[in-house]
């Protein structure tokens, strides 16, 4: 983890990284907050006026800059309500 600042608990015993907002973009961060509420791509896509692929590219460059491999793991760093 060179030059990341480790913060809170681990996830899946992997530690989190600097807060989201640091890492992210403004349209970053809006896709995982979405994609952390549980919104598929599709439906992303729809609200931003992107294509769902689009959508992909966003949470396939996301999810490793905050060290998760799931939309679950990406609600739980993002502190986001999670869908029933």
């Amino acid at each position: 983890m060179y030059g990341q600042t480790v913060v809170d608990a681990p996830v899946q015993g992997k530690p989190r990284t600097a807060a989201a907002h640091d890492l992210l973009t403004d349209d970053e961060l809006r896709v995982a907050e979405l994609a952390g509420c549980g919104m598929t791509n599709t439906e992303i896509g729809a609200l931003l006026d992107l294509r769902p692929r689009t959508v992909e590219v966003y949470l396939y460059r996301i999810l490793p800059l905050l060290g998760v491999t799931t939309r679950g793991e990406l609600a739980d760093v993002l502190r986001v309500p999670r869908a029933q």
